[in-house]
């Protein structure tokens, strides 16, 4: 979602971030919506790198903390849009 059609009170810096080799370093997000706060459950690629650079200004949202919808219908990911959070991928330290 372009982050310029998120509410500036919905999210809240996090201090998680974590390296994708083909994304870049992504920032975390706390999410507070409907009076409801949600760990770490948006981030974005502020620095994406050039071939992900269609990423950059945009926010994802993880559909397994929250409700998500978009003109009155919720939306679901498919099968292949999961999120992982325990994935290899996971919990790497930068240097």
């Amino acid at each position: 979602m372009p982050r310029r059609d998120v509410a500036d009170d919905v999210l809240h810096d996090h201090p998680q971030q974590t390296p994708c080799p083909y994304k870049g370093l992504a920032r975390y997000f706390d999410v507070v919506a409907g009076g409801r706060p949600a760990a770490a459950a948006a981030w974005s690629y502020p620095a994406a790198l050039p071939e992900s650079a269609r990423l950059a200004g945009h926010v994802c949202f993880d559909p397994g903390q929250l409700e998500l919808t978009l003109d009155g219908q919720r939306l679901l990911p498919a099968d292949h849009q999961r999120v992982v959070a325990t994935g290899i991928d996971r919990n790497l330290a930068l240097a």
